[in-house]
């Protein structure tokens, strides 16, 4: 589930002055109607389509719990490495 909106973009040319160009997501990975506003409301609904697939067709949620703990344990790592500066050991 996305919180916060982001973007996508793509260099044809790294540490060029070139400026980024914006990607599109691609529409396999949009479940919800067009008209479901941005935010929000999209990333629960996009939540809700994929647990419904999961209840409808008896299996389990992905990414399931031990996705989230394993996720949890890298951003852990993420902030002392960056409170420390030393490399953390996953």
């Amino acid at each position: 589930m996305r919180i916060a909106t982001t973007t996508r973009e793509s260099r044809s040319r790294p540490n060029t002055a070139v400026p980024p160009t914006a990607l599109p997501v691609p529409a396999s990975y949009r479940w919800v109607p067009k008209d479901v506003p941005e935010g929000t409301p999209y990333n629960v609904a996009q939540l809700y389509v994929k647990l419904a697939e999961s209840i409808r067709d008896g299996k389990p949620a992905s990414p399931g719990f031990a996705a989230a703990v394993t996720r949890h344990r890298l951003i852990d790592a993420i902030t002392r490495a960056s409170a420390t500066g030393q490399k953390q050991a996953l």
